[in-house]
């Protein structure tokens, strides 16, 4: 499941890329605020997940700045 964000991977290492702006839509209560920055805590974890994976099995690694 794609979110807000993505990661590239280029011979420097992996970057965070945020893929849609806004990152989430506007709030008008508390409860959505914190919906919506958790399901952006969420997502982070997600792409943190994926590029450890990518970086820890070199053989997965694209090789020219192609991410998810």
């Amino acid at each position: 499941m794609a979110g807000p964000f993505g990661y590239e991977i280029d011979i420097h290492g992996a970057n965070v890329v945020v893929e849609v702006t806004p990152l989430h839509p506007a709030c008008l209560s508390d409860g959505e605020i914190d919906f919506h920055i958790q399901a952006l805590k969420d997502d982070l974890d997600r792409v943190a997940s994926e590029m450890k994976a990518v970086i820890n099995h070199p053989a997965r690694r694209p090789l020219f700045g192609e991410g998810h």
